[in-house]
């Protein structure tokens, strides 16, 4: 009885020491992203390392990162995009800036019904917009498909808010 008993709590010790070594695994690609992303210099040095970020490391086929200037009129500082076409991408940051307003009160997401031109017109495919935001308000969104949103863990979407938030974060300090 003892031996089980020895067995089970090493067996629990190792099970804690896998999730500590994932724990510290994502803590390490998450210090090296962050770093990565604030050595940008300019808008386009950012949009490149951001879309190598959602691409390598989260995986995102079909996207579209946007943050906006809502002093200017709305005006999009820092378009990033994969896999949708110039009026896909035009669709969804007008869909942005229409809800913008709304997201800074509520930062609720909120699901598109899209027809990608990738997929049959008979075919519609929801899109999934979470706001991005800096100083209580809502800056841009990052636009993925619902599918993609659905394949991605707990730790990932973690992952995701830390890197989108370190993207607005960036993109601030180089318009300052």
């Amino acid at each position: 009885e003892l031996k089980e008993e020895i067995e089970a709590l090493r067996s629990a010790l190792e099970d804690t020491r896998r999730e500590l070594e994932k724990r510290y695994l994502d803590i390490d690609t998450i210090y090296r992203i962050v770093k990565r992303i604030h050595a940008a210099l300019n808008m386009e040095e950012l949009a490149g390392i951001a879309k190598d970020i959602l691409g390598e490391v989260l995986r995102l086929k079909t996207y579209s990162l946007a943050v906006f200037n809502s002093s200017a009129g709305w005006q999009c500082l820092f378009p990033a995009e994969k896999n949708l076409s110039s009026r896909e991408t035009e669709s969804v940051l007008q869909e942005i800036r229409t809800r913008a307003p709304q997201w800074a009160e509520s930062q609720a997401t909120f699901v598109l019904t899209a027809e990608l031109e990738t997929k049959k017109a008979s075919e519609p495919t929801s899109l999934v917009c979470l706001p991005l935001s800096a100083h209580q308000k809502c800056v841009g969104a990052l636009v993925t498909t619902g599918q993609a949103i659905k394949s991605l863990s707990k730790e990932d979407l973690d992952v995701l808010s830390v890197i989108t938030t370190q993207i607005v974060v960036a993109i601030e300090n180089s318009r300052l």
